[in-house]
C-alpha cells in the first residue's frame, strides 16, 4: 500500500543512471528503520519488565502469570508509542505538503 507509490515518487525524481544507487539506498533506509523500530520496541518491553521487577528468560514467561502480564504491558506501551510516532509522522507530512496552485485553469 505504501511501498509502490513511495518507490514511484523516489525513482521518478532521479535520473535513470541513479536507479541502482537510489534503489539500494531506499532499501537500506527501509531495513534500518525496521531493525531500529523492533529494537526500540523490544527495549520498551524489557524496560517495563525490569521496572516491574522481572529479569527472567522469555521462555519462562508462560509459567509466570505476573511476568506474562508485565510482558504484555510492555508490548501495549510499545504499540502505543508506535501509534503516537506514526500519527506524528502523518501530521508532519500533512503540514509540510507543498501547496499546488492552479495556473491557467478556472476549475
Amino acid at each position: 500500500l505504501w511501498n509502490v507509490p513511495n518507490n514511484s515518487i523516489i525513482m521518478g525524481s532521479v535520473s535513470r543512471e541513479s536507479f541502482g544507487i537510489i534503489g539500494a539506498l531506499t532499501n537500506l533506509t527501509r531495513n534500518v528503520g525496521n531493525v531500529a523500530g523492533q529494537a526500540i520496541a523490544s527495549a520498551v518491553v524489557v524496560g517495563v519488565m525490569a521496572a516491574d521487577g522481572f529479569d527472567i528468560p522469555l521462555g519462562e514467561i508462560a509459567g509466570n502469570r505476573a511476568a506474562s502480564d508485565s510482558f504484555m504491558s510492555g508490548w501495549r506501551l510499545a504499540y502505543i508509542l508506535v501509534t503516537a510516532f506514526s500519527l506524528l509522522g502523518l501530521l508532519l507530512s500533512i503540514l509540510t505538503k507543498p501547496q499546488h496552485t492552479n495556473q491557467g485553469g478556472s476549475n
